[in-house]
This record gives structure tokens, C-alpha cells and sequence, in this order.
């Protein structure tokens, strides 16, 4: 099986006033579908520049990044905004709906840009609610939700197109503990269908139990924990 996301020898600098700090060290992983992989580390170890190089929104300092086998250092700048449109998913910590919309408006959302038919959209969307556990959702307004309503609504936003990757940084820093849970079972569940490979930031060690796969970084290195 060829992996979804490849780094090989990754590094990522950036210069300041005080010089050239490396927050990323020679990164060699691959990441397959069917994996939930968890992402931990101290803050300022480089987790978040990991995240933002998996989801193709920063270059390598050195090295290269290799997407379903395609390296991405070849690709124009519009076909890397095709393939972040396409193939990835991103959840974050804030929810990110529009406010007094519906549930199903903010899952159309992530089609405005794309010349698709309505219906079709409108099929995807509900599929994507139906995935997370909100069927029967789609005419609720998002002030009427709960928070882990909310993020669950998020990750169908950001499965709605089928994506190859999902990444979600801190996705249940705001939550509490039943809905994190309720969260991260949903993460669960999409990571076993076998068709999408998630990374995932957290602090919360405790959640690791859900996952598939334990990453670690520390001062820019990476390390798999058993």
C-alpha cells in the first residue's frame, strides 16, 4: 500500500532577529489510510508547523513531501490550492460556522468555491452530517447546538468532499469531557471506514486511546511512541 502523505529528510527553518531557528528536524514518516494518528509533544516543539506542512499550507525548508506518491515541491501554486480544496480536510479548535446559519448551509459551505450541482452538494453535505451523527440535523440553526454538536458539524464540513487527509489541531481543546469523547469517537469511527488517513494535535494524553498511532515531537524531532 503507498502511503497517502510522505515526508522524506523534512526540515523547516525560519529566520528572525535573533537568527535562523529550525523548528522542524529532519522529518522521515509516512501516513497511510485507515490511520488515526495522534500528534503530542510539548508547546514550541513543532507540532503545529507538522500540521501545517501536512495540510500543504507552508514548504520545507529541506527535504520533500510526497502526496499520494506526487512530489509537492513540482506542483504551481494553484495546483496545491486544488489539492488542499480536494484531498484535505482541516478541523481547528474554534468551530468556525456562520452563525445563525443552518447545520446543512454550514456543510454547503465548503462547496461555495466549486462548480457542482446543487443537488449534488446537497447530497454530499447530508451524507457528511449522516457520517457524524447528525442526520436529522440539517434545519437546526448552530446556536441551538451543543459544543460537540458543533465541532461534529465541523468535521462533516471538512469530510464533505471526501478528502484523503483530515487534519484537526486541538479539535476538543473547548470541550468538556463527555463531548470530547463524543468527538473523538466520531474520529474514530471515520478513521476505521480505512478510506482517510487523520492527524491529530492534542495536549490531552488521555485521548490517545482512541487512536491508532502515537507521534511525538520534541525540539523538532520526531519520535513514534509504541
Amino acid at each position: 500500500m503507498k502511503p497517502i502523505l510522505e515526508f522524506r529528510g523534512v526540515s523547516r527553518s525560519y529566520e528572525s532577529g535573533s537568527g535562523t531557528q529550525t523548528v522542524l528536524r529532519d522529518v522521515n514518516i509516512s501516513i497511510f489510510a485507515g490511520e488515526f494518528s495522534a500528534i503530542t509533544g510539548p508547546s514550541g516543539s513543532g507540532k503545529s508547523t507538522f500540521l501545517n506542512l501536512c495540510a500543504l499550507l507552508d514548504e520545507p525548508t529541506t527535504g520533500e513531501i510526497y502526496f499520494d506518491d506526487v512530489p509537492t515541491s513540482g506542483l504551481s501554486e494553484a495546483l496545491l490550492c486544488n489539492l488542499r480544496k480536494n484531498a484535505v480536510g482541516m478541523v481547528f479548535q474554534q468551530y468556525c460556522l456562520l452563525p445563525y446559519r443552518t447545520v446543512l448551509e454550514n456543510v454547503l459551505f465548503r462547496f461555495r468555491y466549486l462548480d457542482m450541482d446543487s443537488a449534488e452538494t446537497r447530497k454530499l453535505a447530508r451524507n457528511a452530517l449522516a457520517m457524524v451523527g447528525l442526520e436529522g440535523f440539517e434545519d437546526r440553526s448552530t446556536h441551538q447546538l451543543s459544543g460537540g454538536e458543533m465541532q461534529r458539524v465541523g468535521i462533516a464540513r471538512a469530510i464533505a468532499l471526501k478528502p484523503r487527509l483530515l487534519v484537526a489541531d486541538e479539535p476538543t481543546g473547548n470541550l468538556d469531557s463527555a463531548a470530547a469523547a463524543q468527538v473523538m469517537r466520531c474520529l474514530q469511527q471515520l478513521g476505521e471506514q480505512g478510506d482517510i488517513a487523520i492527524l491529530l494535535v492534542t495536549h490531552d494524553e488521555s485521548l490517545l486511546k482512541y487512536t491508532s498511532r502515537h507521534l511525538s515531537f520534541n525540539d523538532g524531532l520526531l519520535t513514534e511512541c509504541e
